[in-house]
C-alpha cells in the first residue's frame, strides 16, 4: 500500500514539474512560468514558483521563444547579439634603439679627442634603449611622456662613448611626437630637441626619431697671467707676463637619427 501511495505521489510531482512552461527572453534569461495568455502584443503569465501570486506580462518582442510544458517550442524572435567589449590595444613605445650621430667640429668633439687621445671619426654608431612612462592620456589617444634614453656610441671605432638623455614630450594619436630635455655625454652637457613618428605594422611599432643638440657659443675675455721663470743665462728668476687674447669657442652641434621597434599588446 505504501509503495502504491509513493508511486502516486511521484507521478503527481513529476506531472507538476513537467507542467511548467518556460519563457526564454532575447537577452538569454529563462523564466519558469504558467502561461495565462499568449496574445499578439503581450504574453501574460504567473511565475511557477508563485502560482498564487500576481499575473505578469512580457512584451512579445522581448521574448525569443516559448517552451511549452509538452515540450514543443514556439520561436518568436532571434536572440540579441552579445555585445563584445572593445579590445584595448596598448602601444608600447619603449624598446631598443639603433642609429648614428654626427659630431660637428667644436669644443665637444675636441674634448672627446682629448679623452681618447686621438681624432675620432665624426660619424659614430649608437646603440641603446628607450624607457618611457605616460603622465597623462587624453580621450583622443594623445599622451604626455617622460622618456629616458641611455646610449652607447663609437663601438665601431673601438670607443665607449656613453650618453644619457631625459625628455619631456608629447605624442599624438597617430604617433607623431616632439620632446625636449637635457643630455649628458663625454662631450659635455646640452639641451636636446627631438621629433619623430611611429610606423605601425600589426602589433609592431617602428619609431623613427631625429634629435638635435644645438651648438653653444662661449665668449672668453682676455686673460693676463704672471709667472716667474728661471733664466739660466743670468741665473735669476724673471717675471714673465703672458696674455691670452679674448676669443670665442663653439661647442659644436650634434645630430642623431635613431630607429627602433616595440611591441603592441592587448
Amino acid at each position: 500500500m505504501k509503495s502504491f501511495f509513493f508511486g502516486l505521489l511521484f507521478i503527481w510531482g513529476f506531472s507538476v514539474v513537467n507542467a511548467q512552461d518556460r519563457l526564454v527572453l532575447r537577452t538569454g534569461a529563462e523564466i519558469s512560468v504558467q502561461l495565462a495568455d499568449t496574445g499578439a502584443g503581450l504574453i501574460r503569465y504567473k511565475r511557477f514558483d508563485n502560482l498564487k501570486g500576481p499575473v505578469y506580462a512580457a512584451l512579445r518582442k522581448d521574448v525569443a521563444r516559448i517552451v511549452y510544458s509538452d515540450g514543443t517550442t514556439e520561436v518568436i524572435a532571434p536572440m540579441f547579439a552579445e555585445k563584445q567589449a572593445p579590445v584595448e590595444v596598448r602601444l608600447r613605445y619603449g624598446g631598443p634603439r639603433i642609429g648614428f650621430t654626427y659630431l660637428s667640429p667644436g669644443e665637444s668633439t675636441d674634448r672627446m679627442n682629448d679623452v681618447f687621445d686621438r681624432n675620432i671619426n665624426p660619424f659614430i654608431t649608437q646603440f641603446g634603449w628607450q624607457f618611457e612612462t605616460r603622465f597623462f592620456t587624453l580621450d583622443n589617444g594623445a599622451s604626455g611622456l617622460l622618456e629616458l634614453v641611455p646610449m652607447i656610441g663609437g663601438l665601431e671605432q673601438g670607443l665607449f662613448i656613453p650618453s644619457i638623455t631625459g625628455l619631456v614630450g608629447y605624442r599624438s594619436k597617430k604617433g607623431y611626437e616632439i620632446g625636449l630635455g637635457p643630455t649628458l655625454s663625454l662631450g659635455g652637457a646640452g639641451i636636446l630637441i627631438a621629433a619623430g613618428a611611429s610606423l605601425k605594422s600589426g602589433r609592431i611599432v617602428f619609431p623613427v626619431n631625429l634629435a638635435f643638440v644645438p651648438s653653444v657659443t662661449k665668449s672668453y675675455q682676455a686673460v693676463t697671467t704672471e709667472e716667474n721663470i728661471y733664466n739660466p743665462a743670468t741665473g735669476m728668476y724673471e717675471l714673465v707676463m703672458t696674455t691670452k687674447p679674448a676669443h670665442t669657442e663653439h661647442t659644436g652641434f650634434r645630430i642623431t637619427l635613431t630607429l627602433g621597434f616595440n611591441s603592441r599588446s592587448k
